[in-house]
């Protein structure tokens, strides 16, 4: 499980701030939606994804576990004047059964492949489960190509919803979402977050290869999001 600290939440507000990443995402995922549909944000994290879609639905609900993260989403949501999102910390096993929305965003977040994992989230839509995965490219930010966070990619998901028979339409987008960094030594850290097993000297020559001087002073290390969004019809739609 992955938990929100101050330099996490940090790195990650300015890449969002820092790339249209959010906006474009959230105009794929609207085109699945309707003004009229309550939306649940499932695993919202820092809320990037949750503010873009705010003014395409009728309702947000952000879900995630962590305080911090819930908390920085509360702060972004008041400095911009968002439409009002309702916000629950929960972890998602211990949503209340008879939670429902029209439609669910799981973007990067738990893997449908667990057992259980698809009809829970199933269970929560009546009408779309909208899923955002990566088609498991390589990672631009760890030197060794692989983050600590992975996930499952867009074909095994694929394979899963035609084994079950369910209806889907997706599209797949590449999207830059880099990190700014205040210096070297900040990307270096950065790295290390995001590759733990990464050395210290090794982060910082990487972060050297890899980063990009800014006109602001900034450094940024580039990295292209690879993925495809799944558009998977709950089964009383």
């Amino acid at each position: 499980m992955f938990f929100w600290d101050e330099d996490g939440v940090r790195w990650y507000q300015a890449a969002a701030a820092y790339s249209d990443f959010y906006a474009r995402l959230a105009q794929m995922i609207a085109m699945g939606l309707t003004p009229d549909d309550t939306l649940c944000d499932l695993g919202c994290g820092v809320g990037c994804l949750s503010l873009a879609l705010a003014p395409y639905v009728r309702e947000v609900t952000a879900v995630d576990i962590d305080a911090r993260a819930l908390a920085a989403l509360r702060a972004q949501a008041a400095v911009h004047n968002a439409p009002p999102i309702r916000i629950i910390q929960a972890a998602f096993p211990d949503l209340p059964p008879d939670s429902l929305w029209d439609a669910v965003v799981c973007c990067f977040f738990g893997r449908l492949t667990d057992e259980g994992m698809l009809d829970r989230l199933l269970s929560l839509c009546r009408r779309q489960l909208i899923v955002v995965v990566n088609t498991g490219q390589k990672s631009n930010i760890a030197p060794s190509g692989r983050s600590h966070h992975q996930k499952e990619c867009s074909n095994e998901v694929a394979a899963l919803l035609k084994e079950r028979g369910l209806a889907f339409r997706f599209m797949t987008a590449a999207l830059e979402f880099g990190q700014p960094a205040d210096s070297l030594e900040d990307a270096a850290a950065f790295i290390r977050h995001y590759s733990p097993g990464c050395s210290a000297p090794q982060a910082l020559n990487h972060a050297r290869r890899q980063a990009m001087l800014l006109p602001d002073g900034r450094y940024y290390l580039p990295n292209e999001k690879q993925f495809t969004v799944f558009f998977i019809e709950a089964r009383g739609a």
